[in-house]
Parts: C-alpha cells; sequence; structure tokens
C-alpha cells in the first residue's frame, strides 16, 4: 500500500468559518496532528471577496482545503502514504470544526500496483 487519501465535501459550513483563514489553518494543522504526520510547509490564500485555499506539504504528503463561503461548501483533502488509522478521528475532527450540516466523504487506497 503506499497510502491513504481521505476525500471530504462538507457542506452546510458557516460562511464565516469559511472565510477565516487563522481557524482554517489551525483547524487543518490540528487534524494533521491527530494523524501524527510531520508537517514540512504550508501557505494559502485568501480569495477577494471570500473563499480561501490552504496546502499543508506533510513528510508523508499533503493535507488542502478549498472553501467557497458564498455556497457553504468546502472540499478537504488529506493524503498520507504513511500506515495511519487516524485518518477518520481526524475527518470528524474536520467536519466537527467547520460545522458541516452534509458530508460525502470517500476514502481511497493509494496503490503502487505497477512498480
Amino acid at each position: 500500500m503506499k497510502g491513504k487519501h481521505l476525500i471530504l465535501d462538507l457542506y452546510g459550513c458557516p460562511k464565516n468559518l469559511l472565510n477565516d483563514y487563522h481557524y482554517l489553518y489551525n483547524t487543518l494543522k490540528t487534524a494533521i496532528k491527530i494523524t501524527d504526520t510531520k508537517i514540512l510547509n504550508s501557505f494559502g490564500h485568501q480569495f477577494n471577496p471570500h473563499g480561501i485555499t490552504l496546502l499543508f506539504l506533510l513528510c508523508e504528503s499533503h493535507c488542502s482545503i478549498h472553501t467557497f463561503p458564498e455556497s457553504n461548501y468546502a472540499a478537504v483533502d488529506l493524503y498520507t502514504c504513511k500506515d495511519n488509522d487516524k485518518i477518520k478521528e481526524a475527518s470528524d475532527f474536520i467536519k466537527f470544526q467547520l460545522q458541516a450540516s452534509d458530508t460525502k466523504e470517500s476514502n481511497i487506497v493509494r496503490d503502487s500496483v505497477y512498480f
């Protein structure tokens, strides 16, 4: 196995949370700590008039969020090549912090059968 890729679609999130750079940064940083992965770098951008993109480069892959406050929607990816069973806990934390009223969650096992 080469990794686990969590894809979250979060609906019904409050606009103010989806447009709060520091809140989102701290939410993802805490979720990453839950998975016990190491952050190498992070960067992001707050769009005008609204919306945020954040990306955390991890030693074990990446975590990102793209928010669309005008639609009360956020897209989150967490990919780790570390054998890690804490991704579900991190997912639940993110959903709780963003107060999503509805979610769609996909878990993909990334594999390299051709290598």
